[in-house]
């Protein structure tokens, strides 16, 4: 009876580990969006600067 509920408290903590790696995991990939999404932007302001100085 012991073995079946510590094995149980094993599945839960390993679950509860993989839980809070996935949750790391797509904290990383949104911060890696906005911030490719930031450089993004700041190409296009960059561009647009460009091309404003050209028609001026």
């Amino acid at each position: 009876m012991m073995m079946i509920l510590l094995l149980l408290l094993m599945m839960m903590m390993v679950m509860l580990l993989l839980l809070h790696m996935m949750l790391i995991m797509v904290m990383i990939i949104m911060m890696m969006i906005m911030i490719m999404v930031m450089k993004m932007v700041h190409m296009m302001d960059i561009v647009l600067m460009m091309t404003m100085m050209m028609v001026m």
